[in-house]
């Protein structure tokens, strides 16, 4: 059966379920995938979630996430245009459902990779900012884990998939394309946006400093970056991004010493300077509370 046919049959019900934080959108609203070419081989896809990344070539192709369950037939169709072989893997870079929802289609076709934590946090009930998930189905749980690193190979791309320490959650990995020279840094990066850190799934705001910090001395000046959500970023913007987020953890551990509370720093509007960075999700005063969290837990 072509790979289209399958994707269709498999779209049941159960499919439209999304293990994660984000609520899904209404069903006749689901917009369309659009392409971007980064470089080489990859590419990405930007729809509804987090974005895609794509390796396509006459041996397939291989995907970075898959956004919500009813983007699925439209990011087959993406797929189709990018190459005429089929999907050959899957990864997730961590378990929430605008990066994971279609896996229940996709798991039926490809092995699902990810790391540890993922498959850990995606077969238990679990709590979010969306409201209470229940675990996720068989066919949706990676089948391929790793604890450090793995790496993939496909179209002439040496794909390494590396565990970071706890940033956006516990399980978070980037992908490094080595030969198109591309990183795909999942929900590490928001380009352009405050970060929302799942501190109730091991997220630290200190830990996703130091990757960052860690990533602007290890890539090359000329690697084209992914972010989890954004428009595709370069290395100027990702160490934008980690300035601001060594200067906010320092404006709210100053203000906390002053005697000040989350309270009081959102009415002194303590992040005004960041007010390009608020987005629909997490605005400063949500970023605050984060910080605050962070803080009082040393």
């Amino acid at each position: 059966m072509p790979i289209s046919a399958r994707l269709v049959l498999g779209l049941t019900a159960a499919s439209l379920f999304t293990a994660g934080w984000a609520a899904i959108p209404a069903q006749d609203k689901a917009p369309e995938i659009k392409i971007h070419p980064v470089a080489g081989t990859v590419s990405m896809l930007e729809g509804e979630g987090g974005n895609i990344g794509v390796c396509a070539g006459p041996e397939g192709a291989l995907m970075i996430d898959d956004q919500y369950a009813r983007m699925a037939p439209k990011i087959q169709v993406a797929l189709a245009t990018l190459t005429k072989e089929p999907l050959r893997f899957l990864i997730n870079t961590h378990w929430h459902g605008d990066h994971t929802g279609g896996n229940e289609t996709f798991g039926a076709l490809v092995p699902i990779v990810a790391h540890k934590n993922v498959r850990e946090r995606m077969s238990k009930p679990s709590a979010g900012r969306g409201g209470d998930k229940p675990a996720s189905p068989p066919k949706a749980l990676p089948v391929l884990t790793f604890e450090d690193s793995v790496t993939l190979h496909c179209n002439g791309e040496e794909i390494v998939v590396h565990h970071v320490a706890p940033a956006h959650t516990d399980g978070d990995s980037i992908i490094w394309f080595k030969t198109s020279n591309v990183v795909h840094l999942g929900d590490l990066w928001f380009n352009g946006r405050f970060p929302f850190i799942d501190q109730d799934s091991g997220g630290s705001v200190r830990g996703l400093t130091k990757d960052i910090a860690d990533l602007l001395a290890t890539l090359p000046k000329d690697a084209k970056l992914i972010p989890g959500h954004g428009p595709l970023g370069t290395l100027e913007e990702l160490r934008s991004y980690h300035a601001m987020l060594v200067d906010t953890q320092k404006l709210v551990a100053d203000a906390l010493a002053a005697g000040k509370d989350a309270r009081a720093m959102k009415k002194d509007n303590l992040l005004a300077k960041y007010s390009s960075w608020n987005w629909e999700f997490i605005k400063a005063d949500t970023f605050i509370d984060m910080l605050v969290r962070e803080e009082e837990a040393k």
